[in-house]
């Protein structure tokens, strides 16, 4: 009986030991709710229309990047890698200084958004563009010097 008894104690003691890890329920997270005005992702931009400097910084020239993004979006959802790229250059962004991802997956599945990336003074603006929203940032350069990672799609020029 001595085995039963060690067995029981050490079975009791696992099953307080186990208790004590389940705590009670965790406190929910609060989460933000998205502006009624502004999409998922979407950032607020300035009432006038930015410009764009062209010899300016990645961060002088993103409020604009975003605006075309934006405005790209609006009226093409996610569209092609073509048009998306030619929105860019004839926003005024250098053709040589893009990169933009294929709409179509490795095996011809439509993408659910395009990557497009500028070049700019040493640091990549990148954005995304989804068929609801777009997103924007800086990121800094990769050590191939370009933007984006993998096959890209070439940009007529």
């Amino acid at each position: 009986m001595p085995a039963i008894a060690t067995v029981v104690v050490a079975s009791s003691m696992l099953a307080i030991v186990l208790a004590g890890c389940v705590g009670p329920d965790p406190m929910p997270v609060p989460t933000a709710s998205p502006s009624a005005s502004l999409s998922p992702g979407a950032q607020e931009l300035p009432d006038q229309i930015p410009e764009l400097r062209p010899d300016g910084t990645a961060a002088q020239n993103e409020l604009y990047f975003t605006w075309v993004l934006q405005q790209y979006r609006s009226g093409n959802g996610v569209g092609t890698a073509d048009a998306l790229a030619a929105a860019m250059i004839n926003a005024g962004f250098p053709t040589a200084a893009l990169e933009v991802t294929p709409e179509y997956t490795a095996i011809g599945l439509a993408a659910d958004s395009i990557v497009i990336s500028v070049l700019v003074q040493g640091e990549c603006l990148v954005g995304q563009v989804f068929a609801d929203h777009e997103v924007a940032m800086i990121a800094p350069v990769l050590a191939t010097g370009k933007c984006l990672v993998g096959e890209t799609h070439p940009i007529a020029g």
